[in-house]
Order: structure tokens, then C-alpha cells, then sequence
């Protein structure tokens, strides 16, 4: 499974979650699009960038959730 993340965080909506920097070695405020799900093959995966913390797996989660509209 894949999130996406973007840098544009001027809004944030209730599928999107806002990561700060430095957490996952960011380089910038980031947010993840939850509305933007989507799988990959793990061969098409080059590098781990980082690791998210808990908390932040579980955020996303629920905006998956509240994408599919299944909470």
C-alpha cells in the first residue's frame, strides 16, 4: 500500500494527515493523501526513506477509513 505525500500543506483535509519535518527524515512539512491510496509492487520500490512514528500510521488509517467512508 501506498500513500502519497505532498508538501503543499496549506490545507489539510479529514483523509489527508499533516507529518512535520524531520519526522521520516522529511525535509519539509509534508501531508499524506489518503485519497490518493494506491498499491505497488514491491520491485518498483527503490529506497526506505524513514519510519513513520505509531501515532502517525494510526491517523492514517482512520483517513483511509474516512476516504472509503467506512467510519
Amino acid at each position: 500500500m501506498n500513500v502519497p505525500l505532498t508538501t503543499s500543506t496549506e490545507n489539510i483535509y479529514p483523509f489527508e494527515v499533516f507529518i512535520e519535518k524531520n519526522i521520516a527524515n522529511l525535509k519539509e512539512d509534508s501531508k499524506a493523501k489518503a485519497n490518493q491510496i494506491r498499491t505497488v509492487d514491491k520491485k518498483r520500490v527503490k529506497e526506505r526513506i524513514g519510519n513513520l512514528p505509531e501515532v502517525l500510521f494510526e491517523q492514517i488509517f482512520k483517513a483511509i477509513k474516512i476516504h472509503l467512508d467506512i467510519i
